[in-house]
């Protein structure tokens, strides 16, 4: 009688260094929750633009925007899509102002979903460090 089994393989994207010290750096400037979520937010980008043949540093603002389009397709809240599309603004924010991209391809990135009458207002806000800025949600 034949049985059968089921691997398990954990995916484990590859990063370049670049990619990888920038995503470390950014994570660098925040603690607790607020780094913990970030830090999921970031996995699952990066895992969606490795599932579409993507490197971090060669997407576009369509496929930023598409990534939020496929977290609604999935049923995430308006809140969970506005506030991974914020982190990932502010990773490419990062980028820019550290020098390892040219042009954040996230500038215009419309945060929340476009199919509502009443969209979220971000603000920029000091994050405590020098220099740094990063998008809050407000009601």
């Amino acid at each position: 009688m034949p049985v059968s089994t089921t691997a398990v393989e954990r995916y484990q994207p590859v990063l370049s260094e670049v990619e990888r010290t920038t995503l470390l750096g950014f994570l660098t400037g925040y603690r607790g929750f607020t780094r913990d979520a970030y830090a999921l937010d970031l996995r699952q980008f990066t895992f969606w633009c490795w599932q579409h043949d993507r490197g971090l540093f060669d997407v576009r603002r369509v496929d930023i925007e598409c990534f939020g389009r496929d977290l609604e397709d999935r049923g995430k809240a308006r809140g969970t899509v506005a506030r991974r599309l914020c982190t990932v603004v502010g990773f490419y924010r990062y980028a820019e102002e550290e020098g390892v991209i040219e042009h954040s391809p996230a500038v215009h990135v419309a945060h929340g979903s476009t199919t509502s009458p009443t969209s979220p207002t971000w603000i920029a806000t000091n994050s405590g460090h020098p220099g740094r800025r990063r998008p809050v949600l407000t009601a």
